[in-house]
Protein backbone atom coordinates (compact mmCIF):
# COMPACT_ATOMS: atom_id res chain seq x y z
CA UNK A 1 0.00 0.00 0.00
CA UNK A 2 1.05 3.58 -0.55
CA UNK A 3 -0.66 6.67 0.75
CA UNK A 4 -0.47 10.35 1.53
CA UNK A 5 -1.90 12.35 4.42
CA UNK A 6 -2.21 16.00 5.35
CA UNK A 7 -2.22 16.99 9.03
CA UNK A 8 -3.62 20.23 10.44
CA UNK A 9 -2.61 20.98 14.04
CA UNK A 10 -4.94 22.89 16.37
CA UNK A 11 -3.03 24.45 19.31
CA UNK A 12 -0.23 21.83 18.95
CA UNK A 13 -2.07 19.18 21.02
CA UNK A 14 -4.93 18.35 18.65
CA UNK A 15 -4.75 17.47 14.98
CA UNK A 16 -6.93 16.43 12.08
CA UNK A 17 -5.55 14.26 9.29
CA UNK A 18 -7.02 13.62 5.87
CA UNK A 19 -5.60 10.60 4.04
CA UNK A 20 -5.81 8.65 0.81
CA UNK A 21 -4.25 5.19 0.36
CA UNK A 22 -3.99 2.90 -2.65
CA UNK A 23 -3.76 -0.88 -2.22
CA UNK A 24 -2.24 -3.53 -4.52
CA UNK A 25 -1.92 -7.31 -4.29
CA UNK A 26 -4.85 -9.45 -3.19
CA UNK A 27 -7.31 -6.56 -2.75
CA UNK A 28 -6.36 -3.68 -5.07
CA UNK A 29 -8.34 -0.54 -4.45
CA UNK A 30 -8.35 2.72 -2.56
CA UNK A 31 -9.23 4.03 0.89
CA UNK A 32 -9.94 7.51 2.25
CA UNK A 33 -9.86 8.46 5.92
CA UNK A 34 -10.35 11.26 8.41
CA UNK A 35 -8.40 11.02 11.66
CA UNK A 36 -8.38 12.97 14.93
CA UNK A 37 -5.29 12.92 17.17
CA UNK A 38 -4.51 14.18 20.65
CA UNK A 39 -0.77 14.61 21.31
CA UNK A 40 0.88 14.71 24.75
CA UNK A 41 4.11 14.21 26.69
CA UNK A 42 6.67 15.81 24.40
CA UNK A 43 10.28 15.17 25.32
CA UNK A 44 13.63 16.18 23.91
CA UNK A 45 16.63 13.93 23.37
CA UNK A 46 20.07 14.71 24.76
CA UNK A 47 20.96 16.50 21.52
CA UNK A 48 17.84 18.70 21.91
CA UNK A 49 17.05 18.19 18.24
CA UNK A 50 14.46 15.42 18.30
CA UNK A 51 11.05 15.83 19.86
CA UNK A 52 9.02 12.68 20.45
CA UNK A 53 5.27 12.94 20.99
CA UNK A 54 2.80 10.28 22.06
CA UNK A 55 -0.73 10.37 20.65
CA UNK A 56 -4.09 8.68 20.74
CA UNK A 57 -6.21 8.63 17.62
CA UNK A 58 -9.70 7.98 16.33
CA UNK A 59 -10.34 7.50 12.63
CA UNK A 60 -13.12 6.74 10.20
CA UNK A 61 -13.30 6.28 6.47
CA UNK A 62 -14.22 4.11 3.57
CA UNK A 63 -12.99 2.61 0.37
CA UNK A 64 -13.32 0.06 -2.37
CA UNK A 65 -11.56 -3.33 -2.50
CA UNK A 66 -11.44 -5.45 -5.63
CA UNK A 67 -10.01 -8.97 -5.86
CA UNK A 68 -7.20 -9.65 -8.31
CA UNK A 69 -7.35 -13.00 -10.15
CA UNK A 70 -4.03 -14.78 -10.03
CA UNK A 71 -3.50 -18.53 -9.96
CA UNK A 72 -0.94 -18.33 -7.15
CA UNK A 73 -3.49 -16.47 -4.98
CA UNK A 74 -5.94 -19.37 -4.99
CA UNK A 75 -4.06 -21.35 -2.35
CA UNK A 76 -3.21 -18.38 -0.10
CA UNK A 77 -5.67 -17.99 2.75
CA UNK A 78 -5.16 -17.45 6.43
CA UNK A 79 -6.71 -20.78 7.49
CA UNK A 80 -6.08 -22.72 4.28
CA UNK A 81 -9.68 -23.18 3.07
CA UNK A 82 -8.48 -23.25 -0.60
CA UNK A 83 -11.57 -21.57 -2.05
CA UNK A 84 -11.08 -20.75 -5.76
CA UNK A 85 -13.32 -17.68 -5.74
CA UNK A 86 -12.60 -14.29 -7.30
CA UNK A 87 -15.39 -12.32 -5.57
CA UNK A 88 -14.43 -8.85 -4.38
CA UNK A 89 -15.62 -7.32 -1.10
CA UNK A 90 -16.45 -4.05 -2.87
CA UNK A 91 -17.34 -0.92 -0.91
CA UNK A 92 -16.65 -0.75 2.82
CA UNK A 93 -16.60 1.67 5.75
CA UNK A 94 -14.46 1.54 8.89
CA UNK A 95 -13.88 3.15 12.28
CA UNK A 96 -11.10 2.60 14.76
CA UNK A 97 -8.63 4.00 17.22
CA UNK A 98 -5.34 3.40 18.99
CA UNK A 99 -2.06 4.88 20.22
CA UNK A 100 1.18 5.93 18.58
CA UNK A 101 4.45 7.82 18.77
CA UNK A 102 5.59 10.64 16.49
CA UNK A 103 9.31 11.54 16.16
CA UNK A 104 10.30 14.98 14.76
CA UNK A 105 13.68 15.49 13.08
CA UNK A 106 13.52 19.14 12.06
CA UNK A 107 11.57 18.99 8.73
CA UNK A 108 11.42 15.15 8.64
CA UNK A 109 9.27 12.85 10.79
CA UNK A 110 8.80 9.16 11.61
CA UNK A 111 5.83 7.67 13.41
CA UNK A 112 4.38 4.34 14.42
CA UNK A 113 0.88 3.52 15.59
CA UNK A 114 -1.15 0.50 16.62
CA UNK A 115 -4.81 0.03 17.36
CA UNK A 116 -7.91 -1.78 16.22
CA UNK A 117 -10.52 -1.06 13.60
CA UNK A 118 -13.95 -2.34 12.70
CA UNK A 119 -14.81 -2.66 9.01
CA UNK A 120 -18.28 -3.03 7.52
CA UNK A 121 -18.58 -4.32 3.93
CA UNK A 122 -21.75 -2.77 2.49
CA UNK A 123 -22.75 -5.54 0.07
CA UNK A 124 -20.52 -8.58 0.67
CA UNK A 125 -20.59 -11.45 -1.83
CA UNK A 126 -21.65 -14.86 -0.53
CA UNK A 127 -18.11 -16.19 -0.67
CA UNK A 128 -14.93 -14.10 -0.65
CA UNK A 129 -11.63 -14.36 1.15
CA UNK A 130 -12.84 -12.54 4.27
CA UNK A 131 -10.13 -14.15 6.42
CA UNK A 132 -7.42 -12.41 4.43
CA UNK A 133 -9.43 -9.17 4.04
CA UNK A 134 -9.97 -8.79 7.82
CA UNK A 135 -6.48 -9.99 8.80
CA UNK A 136 -4.04 -8.31 6.39
CA UNK A 137 -6.12 -6.49 3.76
CA UNK A 138 -7.66 -3.03 3.77
CA UNK A 139 -10.30 -4.18 6.30
CA UNK A 140 -7.71 -5.52 8.77
CA UNK A 141 -8.83 -5.53 12.40
CA UNK A 142 -5.29 -4.89 13.71
CA UNK A 143 -4.36 -1.34 12.70
CA UNK A 144 -0.54 -1.27 12.73
CA UNK A 145 1.27 1.32 10.62
CA UNK A 146 4.54 3.14 10.17
CA UNK A 147 4.80 6.48 8.40
CA UNK A 148 7.52 8.91 7.37
CA UNK A 149 7.45 12.22 5.57
CA UNK A 150 8.17 15.91 5.53
CA UNK A 151 6.73 18.66 7.71
CA UNK A 152 5.97 22.14 6.50
CA UNK A 153 5.62 24.50 9.41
Amino acid sequence: KLGARIEYRVKLQNAFLLGLTEYWGFFPGYQGSLEYRNYWSARRTLAHKTVAENFIYLKAGGGFADYQHRNDYYKVTLWGDWRPNDAAPGNYFFAGGGVGRHFNFDWFFLEINMGIKYTYVTNPPDVYNEHLFYSFGPGAIPDINGHFGIQIR
